[in-house]
């Protein structure tokens, strides 16, 4: 059960991810074991890749923090569900 969000994070696939985003992607939303995005991106088995997807999810959580005073990642999981 990982959403696309999940796998672009844990592939590495950076403007797959933002694509995902401005297209309504939720990185509130955790797999059925409850992992993050920020889970899977810790996965990805390429150190280079790894870093500049955790540094994105850094950066859009301080800019969602910043602009809204709640925090992105922390917040109450979305009720939507990904269609496959």
């Amino acid at each position: 059960g990982l959403t696309p969000l999940h796998a672009a994070c844990y592939s590495g696939h950076l403007k797959t991810l933002m694509k995902l985003l401005n297209e309504g992607g939720d990185l509130r939303l955790h797999d059925y074991e409850g992992r993050s995005v920020k889970d899977w991106t810790t996965l990805n088995p390429t150190p280079k890749k790894r870093m500049k997807i955790l540094e994105f999810l850094d950066k859009t959580r301080m800019f969602a923090m910043s602009n809204s005073g709640h925090d992105l990642l922390m917040g109450k999981p979305s009720t939507k569900n990904m269609q496959r």
